[in-house]
């Protein structure tokens, strides 16, 4: 049986009058008279015993019920919970609880805030340059590694999806004169694909250049696997370091925004 498109139900809790056991397929509950008529390849979700009464919370599908039939079809163990027996008087909702958010799978934060700490990293003049990040904020699912491909950020198994990535770079001044004629910044995706580009322009006859801090945010489709990185580049003629601040002057970073 395909069970493909989940149909939404407005909140509603009742109790179950049979015990479904570890690996019954069907449901009792007065409630069910209230749910939605559901047929194949269609099924509504259905949390037991979201309060975790008597042990972890099971997420069901119901994937046949009648209109106004006190009994249904389920489908077992649904994303990422596991089944056991529920006694009699277990309470079953529809809708979303507090503690029933805490079970999905994906809702906790999955993503990565990179920098740069200690020495800076240099760019060369008219050079297209993955910045290597030293140091982590925070990483929750090993997006990034210190050592191993440093200028990369990876998305792990599993992680695919729209994913907010953002970075920046602080960019110190350059001699009267010599400032060239911009800095930019750009996220590439896969060593090939840019995705967005930041560009400041400067005039090379400027009697003075401040530093500057190139900003970029791009929402990017990726899949597991596929990684990002921040490329630099600049064009004084000289090399360019870029600060060395884990907080501030540096940093890239990307989080999961959905699927």
């Amino acid at each position: 049986m395909a069970t493909t498109n989940r149909l939404f139900q407005d909140f509603i809790s009742f109790t179950v009058d049979t015990d479904p056991g570890s690996g019954g397929l069907s449901l009792s509950g007065p409630g069910l008279a209230d749910l939605l008529v559901v047929a194949d390849p269609d099924f509504i979700a259905l949390t037991l015993d979201p309060e975790e009464v008597n042990g972890d919370s099971e997420i069901i599908w119901v994937s046949v019920h009648s209109s106004a039939a006190t009994t249904a079809t389920i489908v077992r163990e649904q994303e990422g919970t596991t089944g056991r027996a529920h006694p009699i008087g277990t309470v079953v909702v529809a809708g979303v609880t507090a503690v029933g958010i805490g079970t999905l799978p994906g809702f906790d934060f999955q993503g990565v805030r990179a920098g740069r700490s200690g020495s800076a990293f240099s760019i060369a003049s008219g050079s297209d340059v993955a910045v290597e990040w030293n140091a982590e904020t925070f990483d929750s699912d090993a997006f990034h590694d210190n050592s191993t491909n440093p200028t990369r950020l990876t998305v792990p198994s599993g992680l695919g999806g729209k994913y907010a990535v953002h970075g920046l770079l602080l960019m110190p001044g350059a001699a009267v004169g010599s400032g060239g004629t911009g800095r930019h910044i750009r996220i590439r995706k896969n060593g090939t694909t840019s995705m967005a580009t930041s560009l400041i322009p400067v005039e090379a006859a400027d009697v003075s250049i401040i530093s500057m801090s190139i900003e970029i945010y791009s929402l990017v489709d990726l899949a597991a696997t596929d990684y990002v990185e921040l490329m630099g580049q600049q064009d004084t003629g000289g090399t360019v370091d870029v600060t060395g601040d884990n907080t501030v002057g540096a940093f890239f970073e990307m989080h999961l925004v959905g699927v």
